[in-house]
């Protein structure tokens, strides 16, 4: 497979070691010839993913769950997105978000170009501390593992968004 990839010199995009796949631009002839190898199960096209901040997101039972003790206490969740901004409702009065690491700038902090991850995490695990409570999450309490697989656009890879997994 490498040696038709090298052959057609198609330059491997990324490395997925979760799946084992890899991630490439090459023609749809280079992709009918693989198509014949015994070594590939199957060929996906890496279609871009795009975030919308204007998708409505019902919750139903949230606030019920909360006060039954639920709230994300001890919890860790991953956000793939455009990143997570250090908002207040994320920060204080402790930092929540554990982890960083960002596949498409490579920034050592965290940051949203975007927005939409922001969005996210605080639909997740915002503490509506900036609002006295009233823009509370689904779990308050829950931590944050931030992980950037979109650009300032939201639009990435699959295989960016697999990375962001694998990591």
């Amino acid at each position: 497979m490498l040696a038709l990839l090298e052959a057609n010199q198609v330059q491997i995009q990324r490395k997925l070691h979760l799946i084992p796949a890899v991630a490439v631009d090459a023609p749809v002839s280079v992709f009918k010839e693989l198509a014949k190898s015994n070594w590939v199960k199957r060929i996906w096209h890496n279609a871009p993913v795009q975030a919308c901040l204007n998708q409505k997101i019902f919750c139903m039972g949230g606030r019920k769950v909360q006060e039954l003790g639920y709230t994300g206490k001890g919890v860790v969740v991953a956000v793939l997105d455009t990143g997570i901004f250090p908002h207040e409702d994320l920060t204080t009065p402790g930092n929540r978000i554990l982890a960083w690491h960002d596949l498409i700038q490579h920034q050592d902090s965290p940051y949203d170009d975007n927005g939409h991850g922001t969005h996210v995490a605080g639909i997740i695990a915002g503490n509506g501390v900036n609002s006295a409570g009233e823009y509370k999450g689904m779990a308050p309490e829950a931590r944050l593992v931030g992980i950037k697989v979109l650009d300032k656009n939201g639009a990435g890879r699959i295989s960016d968004v697999i990375a962001g997994i694998e990591w």
